[in-house]
């Protein structure tokens, strides 16, 4: 949907605002940024189908995870405005927006047909 939005109609105008966007508020991806990062730190210490990426800090697991969880929420609320005004702009012109519910399912379909070819099975 993104590569869609950012190539829609002809040329890649969109992708020097999001570049100017992100530049403008650097604060504010760094608590996204931190709360990702949290979250996947949270995730490495309990691995169920291998070993723990990084066991030693277990013991802080709950800890890091709401920690993760109240920052992701802090992001959603200070970007909030963008999201609503994004909306806006993304509805206002559906165009991209179709083109990436038609896409999606086609490549999908596509991809499975191509890997399950033969009577292969499906890796899941």
């Amino acid at each position: 949907m993104i590569a869609i939005w950012l190539a829609y109609p002809v040329g890649f105008a969109h992708a020097r605002q999001v570049s100017e966007f992100i530049e403008s508020q650097s604060a504010l991806w760094y608590v996204g940024y931190a709360a990702v990062f949290i979250l996947f730190a949270a995730g490495g210490t309990q691995r169920r189908d291998r070993l723990p990426k990084i066991p030693q800090l277990k013991p802080m697991q709950i800890p890091l995870f709401v920690l993760g969880l109240i920052l992701l929420v802090l992001w959603g609320v200070l970007f909030r405005s963008e999201v609503l005004v994004n909306l806006e702009n993304i509805w206002a012109d559906p165009i991209p927006v179709i083109a990436g519910i038609v896409a999606i399912p086609v490549v999908a379909f596509i991809l499975v047909r191509y890997y399950t070819r033969g009577g292969r099975k499906a890796i899941v």
